[in-house]
């Protein structure tokens, strides 16, 4: 008996969770499913088969949404960490220039330069690390809850990520860099803290897949 033959054999015998993740490997390949996936499919596993493959286009889709959008939003805290790094660069310069100076001819109060009106260096650093710390954490808590809705679903599909290699690594990206921008408030004597998310923002999450995984 041909492979071909033993595959439609075994068909028929598949589960509802077998046909998805079996086409759930298809979307992440890249590569055609297979018709019959679905065609042998007996009417008794139409609604968890159904219900699996809602979760997996729910994550593929409207969860990649949010993930793209989390990378942006850090991706800017990332570029406003260079910002800070620039304006302390700037205030030590300055101080440095200062200091070279002939004691004769330093000022008497600390020589300050505004980037912008009524703004100094220093100034400029303060507001960004305040912003910054800020809005880190909730960034942060967005990771985490994508993350933890991820997993529900793998458990789903017996531990197979249900997002595509792309979407995984633009969510370890945005993980790493959100770790890169605390260690460097940090050293910049900012304490960060990170939290995991409130069950309120988790539920929100799992409302955004369920809305992709009902249409």
């Amino acid at each position: 008996m041909s492979i071909d033959a033993r595959l439609n054999n075994v068909m028929p015998a598949l589960s509802a969770k077998e046909r998805a993740s079996l086409i759930l490997g298809s979307l992440k390949d890249g590569t055609t499913e297979d018709p019959k996936w679905r065609s042998t499919m007996p009417p008794s596993q139409t609604a968890e088969f159904n219900r699996l493959i809602g979760l997996m286009n729910g994550c593929n889709i409207y969860l990649s949404h949010l993930i793209t959008r989390i990378a942006g939003l850090v991706d800017l805290l990332d570029l406003r960490i260079g910002w800070l790094a620039t304006a302390r660069l700037a205030e030590m310069q300055l101080d440095e220039v200062s200091g070279q100076l002939p004691k004769s001819r330093r000022p008497r109060q600390p020589v300050e330069i505004h980037w912008r009106e009524g703004s100094t260096w220093a100034q400029l650093g303060d507001d960004l690390t305040e912003l910054i710390s800020k809005a880190l954490p909730l960034r942060w808590r967005e990771i985490r809850a994508t993350e933890i809705v991820l997993d529900e679903v793998a458990r789903e599909f017996d531990g197979e990520d249900p997002v595509k290699l792309l979407l995984r690594n633009e969510l370890n990206r945005s993980r790493e860099n959100a770790l890169k921008l605390k260690s460097f408030l940090e050293g910049d004597g900012k304490e960060v803290a990170f939290s995991e998310p409130q069950d309120e923002e988790i539920e929100l999450t799992r409302g955004l897949l369920e809305r992709g995984a009902h249409l």
